[in-house]
This record gives C-alpha cells, structure tokens and sequence, in this order.
C-alpha cells in the first residue's frame, strides 16, 4: 500500500507576494530598477532581486534609504501592478521578519 504524505505549507499574503514577485524578477526580462539617480547605491540598473539582496546585506544611510523608496513608491503609484508587487516584493524580508515576530508575540502564553 502506498503511503501519501502531506506537507502543510499555508498559503498567505506573504507567500502569495514572494510568487508575485520571484515570476516579476525572472529571466528573461525581469523588472529592473535603475538605482543611479539613488546617491549611495551602485550606478547602474539592476533587477528587484537583486536590489533586495543589496539591501538585505548591505547598511545604507537614511537618505539613501529614503531616496530608495520614494522612488519605488512613486513607481508602484505611477508605473502599474508590476512595480506595486515589486515594492512589496523589496520589502519582503522586513516584513517576513515583523509577521514572525508578531506571530511569535500572539502564540506565547503568560504564566
């Protein structure tokens, strides 16, 4: 007799938007960011993955950060549904990283 066996993997927001993006950020034609007008990034174009890794790994100053997502941000608000889930997509860690602290906040017990 065969054995079947599931793996429970929950389906989120969180989830949903990593799909989003990896299918964005794939080749042939990934969505590209072009970071030269952000001062204390790179000088080049680059796709979100890659972006995202940059900064996941990388300690940058405020400005920079600030110039960053007011440049996403004003893409997601003007360039359509592929830069908002590119925007999201960015901040994926940081966000990843508050739902499981929050998760973890909401499931401890008081004694």
């Amino acid at each position: 007799m065969a054995t079947t066996i599931r793996t429970r993997t929950a389906v989120t927001a969180l989830s949903t938007a990593e799909q989003a993006f990896s299918l964005l950020t794939c080749e042939p034609a990934p969505l590209v960011f072009d970071a030269r007008p952000v001062p204390g990034l790179p000088d080049t174009t680059m796709p979100l993955d890659e972006l995202r890794t940059l900064l996941m790994f990388n300690r940058y100053d405020s400005d920079t950060t600030d110039e960053l997502w007011r440049q996403l941000a004003h893409h997601a608000r003007h360039w359509g549904p592929a830069w908002v889930v590119g925007a999201i997509g960015v901040a994926l860690p940081a966000l990843t990283h508050l739902e499981c602290r929050l998760r973890g906040g909401r499931w401890r017990r008081r004694r």
